[in-house]
C-alpha cells in the first residue's frame, strides 16, 4: 500500500473554536509538506471554505450520513460528528495507509489510526457535557486503546490520559504542543470601533470563551461587582449557550454596570478586543493548553492566569497566576496589574520561539511518516 493519509478534521465548523482553530492551523503547515513529499491524502471536515484557502479543494470532502440524517442531525453537530466517526468514517478511509485525526473521534476498533487528545474537559465536569461525558468515559477508551499511537498536546494531557485510562501505555502517546502563531494572521485585520462603542473609551479586562463552567466567569462577576467601585470594566465574549446566558440573567440580576457581554465574534474581532484591554483574565478551572493567553500577549496584553497545572507547564511563570475560585485574590490581582496599563510583545516572542505551528506540523509530519512505515510492516 502507499502512503496515503485520511485526515479526519471533523472539528473544522464554519464557528471554529479552540480545537477549530488547532485543525485549521496544523493543517495550512501540514497539507504543503505531503504534497512535497507526494504523499497522498484526502481531509474531511465540515465546512471546506476554510480549509480551501490552502488546499486544493479537490482534495476536501464534507462528513455526511446521507441527505436525510444530515438535515436532522447537522443541528446536533457533535452528534453527528460521533456517528460519522463510529459508522461512516472506516469505509471512506478504505484504501488509505493510515487514519489521522486531529482530535478525539474515529471509529472503535482501528489499529491504523492516529487519536489526538485536547483534554478530558468532559470527564472533569460531567454536568457541563452529560452526553460528551458518556462518548469520553465509554467510547473514547475503547478508540485510544485500538490506536497506533495518541497524540497529546501538553504533558497535562498526556498525565490526564494515563490517569484517565490506565490501559492506555504510556509509549503509545506523543506530546506535540500546539502552535501560538494563528494570531500573526488577523493582525492587518484590526478594528477599534466595536471595541470602543462597548466600552466608551474606559479601561477593561477582557475575558474570552466564557460558553462553559469550567471557565469560571462566575467568579469574575463576583470579582466585578468587588471591583465596581473601582470603575474597572469588563468584557466577556464568548458563544450562545445555557450557561452563558445564566451569566447574563446573573450581571442583571446584580445590578452590574461594569460588565459586558459579547457572542461569538470572529479571530478579526477579537484581536481589537485583545490589542484594546487593559488586561486578559483567563482563570479557567482546567484547559488542555490553553491559546487565548498567548493570543492576547501577541498585542503586548498581559493575562492574570489560574494556577492550572496545564496553564503554568505552557507559560511558567510569565504570567501572574492566582487561585481561581478566590474571587478576592483575582480582584487584588486585577488592581495590582490594571494601572498603569503597560504592553510589553516580548512575552509573545518568547512563547512564539517555544510553541508555533510549524515545529507543531514537522513533529505531526514525523509521527505520520513513522507510522505508516511501522504499520506497514507489521
Amino acid at each position: 500500500m502507499k502512503k496515503s493519509i485520511f485526515i479526519n478534521a471533523s472539528m473544522i465548523t464554519a464557528k471554529p473554536t479552540g480545537v477549530g482553530i488547532y485543525n485549521i492551523e496544523l493543517l495550512k503547515k501540514l497539507l504543503p509538506k505531503l504534497v512535497k513529499e507526494n504523499i497522498d491524502f484526502i481531509v474531511y471536515c465540515y465546512h471546506p471554505k476554510l480549509v480551501e484557502k490552502f488546499i486544493d479543494k479537490d482534495k476536501i470532502r464534507i462528513l455526511s450520513l446521507g441527505p436525510l440524517l444530515d438535515k436532522i442531525l447537522l443541528r446536533f453537530l457533535s452528534v453527528h460528528r460521533i456517528l460519522w466517526n463510529l459508522f461512516v468514517l472506516r469505509k471512506a478511509a478504505a484504501g488509505y495507509a493510515i487514519i489521522y485525526a486531529l482530535a478525539t473521534y474515529g471509529p472503535l476498533n482501528c489499529k491504523k489510526q492516529i487519536i489526538t487528545v485536547h483534554d478530558l474537559i468532559a470527564l472533569q465536569f460531567p454536568q457541563q457535557h452529560k452526553f460528551q461525558f458518556l462518548y469520553f468515559k465509554f467510547i473514547v477508551p475503547i478508540i485510544l486503546y485500538n490506536s497506533a499511537k495518541v497524540i497529546a498536546i501538553s504533558d497535562f494531557t498526556a498525565k490526564e490520559i494515563t490517569k484517565h485510562f490506565p490501559k492506555i501505555k504510556q509509549e503509545k502517546i506523543e506530546v506535540i504542543k500546539n502552535g501560538v502563531d494563528h494570531i500573526l494572521d488577523q493582525s492587518n485585520a484590526v478594528s477599534d470601533d466595536l471595541v470602543d462603542k462597548i466600552t466608551h473609551h474606559k479601561p477593561f479586562c477582557l475575558m474570552v470563551g466564557a460558553s462553559y463552567y469550567h471557565k469560571n466567569a462566575k467568579t469574575l462577576l463576583k470579582v466585578a461587582k468587588i471591583l465596581e467601585p473601582n470603575n474597572i470594566q469588563f468584557v466577556v465574549a464568548g458563544r450562545p449557550s445555557l450557561y452563558y446566558k445564566s451569566l447574563m440573567a446573573d450581571a442583571k440580576n446584580q445590578q452590574l454596570k461594569n460588565v459586558f457581554f459579547m457572542d461569538y465574534v470572529d479571530e478579526a474581532t477579537l484581536s481589537s478586543f485583545y490589542k484594546k484591554a487593559a488586561l486578559h483574565i483567563y482563570i479557567s478551572l482546567y484547559e488542555g493548553f490553553g491559546f487565548p493567553p498567548a493570543e492576547a500577549a501577541f498585542y503586548g496584553t498581559k493575562t492574570i492566569i489560574s494556577n492550572h497545572p496545564a496553564l503554568l507547564e505552557i507559560y511558567a511563570d510569565r504570567f501572574p497566576s492566582v487561585e481561581p475560585e478566590n474571587a478576592m485574590l483575582v480582584a487584588n490581582l486585577i488592581k495590582q496589574n490594571c494601572f498603569p496599563i503597560a504592553k510589553d510583545a516580548q512575552v509573545y516572542h518568547a512563547l512564539e520561539s517555544m510553541y508555533n505551528w510549524e515545529k507543531t506540523s514537522v513533529k505531526v509530519y514525523e509521527l505520520l511518516t513513522n507510522a505508516i512505515i511501522f504499520i506497514q510492516k507489521k
